[in-house]
């Protein structure tokens, strides 16, 4: 598991059997568990506009609801059939961050709304 992130009064993290949770960030009460994601979840999720980002094994992205765990979009990330997701999404201002491996490194930024690639970046050789 990774750290979990934190906002308000909720910590929202996942396991290896790909759920993804919101627990009272004081008592550790549950509010909610997603459904099973696809692939386990080893790194932190990511945190903004009322929506928790993870990216679990297999070069999955998933964006869900932080009030319900609802899953507002989720796909297969398209990098040259990507094998795996090198860290943790970083959410910031209306965009997800990731970095994959296809071969080489490449950092992709995402619509954090829709889930629609903004940009891409590889550096050359």
């Amino acid at each position: 598991w990774g750290s979990p992130a934190v906002a308000g009064d909720k910590a929202y993290f996942a396991d290896l059997d790909g759920n993804v949770y919101a627990v009272d960030a004081e008592t550790g009460r549950t509010h909610w568990q997603s459904p099973p994601l696809d692939g386990a979840v080893r790194g932190s999720p990511a945190f903004d506009n009322d929506t928790v980002f993870v990216a679990p094994d297999g070069g999955f992205l998933y964006a869900l609801d932080a009030t319900n765990g609802h899953q507002r979009w989720g796909f297969q990330v398209d990098s040259n059939n990507a094998d795996r997701l090198l860290a943790d999404p970083i959410a910031h201002e209306g965009l997800v961050y990731i970095t994959a491996m296809a071969g080489e490194n490449l950092v992709m930024a995402y619509q954090q709304e829709t889930g629609q690639l903004a940009w891409r970046f590889q550096p050359e050789d």
